[in-house]
């Protein structure tokens, strides 16, 4: 196995992270300069810019929730017991050394 692959690749990491959070910071601004124009879409020859709607986060009562935590108790009982099965793959991890 060639050793340059493991360097190519964590240097590629390393630029993607750091691409990844120029977007972020860019993106950031772009909402902004949205909300400022009340423009939900901007279209140029770029591409299309939407403000969309995030899914909805929902807040449940006492007694849903309490059933749903019986749920995961349940779930426990039958992976302990053999009841329940699982199927689980396999992927490979990079976790950059802090130079």
């Amino acid at each position: 196995m060639k050793k340059d692959i493991f360097v190519d690749y964590a240097t590629l990491d390393a630029e993607i992270r750091a691409l990844e959070l120029k977007k972020a910071e860019m993106k950031a601004v772009i909402f902004v300069e949205l909300n400022e124009l009340d423009a939900k879409t901007i279209e140029n020859p770029y591409g299309k810019f939407t403000i969309k709607k995030n899914p909805k986060v929902w807040t449940y009562p006492k007694k849903i929730v309490g059933m749903a935590e019986e749920l995961k108790l349940a779930q426990v009982d039958a992976q302990e017991s053999g009841e329940a099965t699982f199927t689980q793959g396999e992927s490979m991890a990079f976790t950059p050394s802090k130079i």
